[in-house]
């Protein structure tokens, strides 16, 4: 079953996506790896995509028009019109604490220099009931209880790829360490002058429109001034009065 827990931005609820020897399998991947940082304060295991490409196959279903995994799972889209995953990850909360207004969205000068944007975010509890903690979206005032092998879908920016405040979100503190399962979907994003520059036209906004070609004004065709357009309205607007054309 699919629950939408809300409507405008959309929350997606898929219950027991991952059974329990999935979920075994994702913490062993975590055991083994061999990348971990800091974020926020939050422990993150980066988990090699091809020792849960199996795995992975049940994330691609939902977004079947992303690219494949790749050996560099991290790559970009190949263009601007397609999508791509993000490394899988397993974020790891200590007991007791409290993660405010995480905002998962890159900011826009930021998306722009690394050229991509984190457009759906798929994420997994792998804790018993999540050692109680809750996740609260601030701009929403809602709130997500965590139960172990739901899938929670969000959207953490807009079509163009601005961050949408609303999906910050708060991870309330836990009575026990908690694990969350997370992969990214990811959208191209680049600067005007970098697609003027691909596309040899000045005009080209997007590589879409390539083929466009701007009206150009002749020289001695006249523009009508505002005070034209002002009169040719009073015009109309006598005519529809008077019972003319229009009325």
């Amino acid at each position: 079953d699919i629950h939408l827990l809300n409507v405008e931005p959309p929350i997606i609820k898929i219950p027991n996506f991952l059974n329990d020897d999935e979920m075994d399998l994702l913490k062993n991947a975590m055991d083994s790896s061999q990348m971990t940082t800091e974020e926020c304060g939050r422990r993150v295991f980066n988990l090699e995509a091809d020792s849960i490409k199996e795995l992975l196959k049940r994330f691609k279903s939902l977004f079947n028009f992303a690219q494949d995994w790749e050996k560099d799972p991290t790559g970009l889209p190949k263009n601007m019109q397609t999508f791509s995953f993000q490394a899988p990850r397993i974020v790891e909360y200590p007991a007791g604490t409290s993660y405010e207004k995480i905002e998962d969205a890159y900011p826009l000068s930021t998306a722009f220099d690394i050229s991509h944007q984190k457009r759906a975010k798929l994420r997994v509890e792998l804790s018993p009931e999540g050692g109680g903690a809750e996740t609260y979206f601030n701009g929403l005032q809602f709130a997500i209880p965590p139960v172990k092998g739901d899938l929670i879908v969000s959207f953490p920016s807009y079509r163009n790829s601005l961050p949408d405040s609303r999906m910050k979100y708060t991870d309330e503190p836990g009575t026990a360490d908690r694990q969350i399962f997370e992969i990214f979907v990811i959208a191209r994003l680049e600067r005007m002058s970098k697609i003027q520059e691909k596309s040899g036209n000045n005009y080209v906004s997007h590589p879409a429109l390539k083929d466009f070609k701007r009206r150009e004004v002749k020289k001695d065709e006249e523009r009508p001034t505002l005070k034209d357009l002002r009169k040719k309205a009073k015009k109309k607007s006598k005519a529809t009065a008077g019972g003319g054309f229009g009325s």
